[in-house]
């Protein structure tokens, strides 16, 4: 399944209902705000037949996909990649086996897993590593990767340092 909002891919990861629903309804909510105009801006006039006619741009060709993912962007990009996949993987466990505080904690993980995405996605761009589009590669190698780290008991990071660098992002303002 790929979340075209944010770029994120949970494609062959094998992420639970509870992580998928969670990272759909963030993706959705973020496309909604993305899409609808404050309410103290005045609705918009229906278009007139001659806008309405008016060709439609045709959408760029999709971007090729990148030769080597995990060799995209800078250091810090590919750690927020990583922490954001591991605190998603790490975090998926089916809701009927959690107390409602392990649910808490559960989905305050996850949260933080797709705020790293976004700064991560973002850096990429920035930096002209990849495109937007790009980052749903680059995401789905790293998911790889974490989920091979999870299966050895190999990894790069803990998931306090994961959720630390998640807490140390810019606070985003509505």
């Amino acid at each position: 399944m790929r979340l075209g909002i944010s770029g994120m891919s949970l494609s062959g990861t094998g992420i639970s209902g509870a992580a998928r629903s969670l990272a759909l309804a963030g993706a959705v909510a973020l496309g909604l705000a993305a899409c609808s105009a404050p309410s103290d801006t005045p609705a918009k006039e229906e278009a007139t037949p001659a806008e309405a006619a008016a060709p439609v741009e045709t959408p760029a060709a999709p971007a090729e996909p990148l030769e080597n993912p995990l060799e995209a962007g800078s250091q810090s990009a590919k750690d927020d990649m990583y922490c954001s996949a591991l605190l998603i993987l790490a975090n998926d466990v089916p809701e009927s086996e959690l107390s409602p505080s392990e649910m808490g904690k559960q989905m305050k993980a996850q949260i933080q897993g797709g705020a790293l995405f976004e700064a991560s996605a973002a850096k990429l761009v920035a930096e002209g590593a990849t495109t937007y589009e790009q980052t749903a590669d680059v995401s789905d190698a790293w998911f790889a990767v974490v989920t091979k780290d999870l299966a050895d008991q190999t990894l790069k990071f803990t998931e306090e340092d994961c959720s630390a660098r998640a807490v140390a992002l810019p606070k985003q303002t509505p």
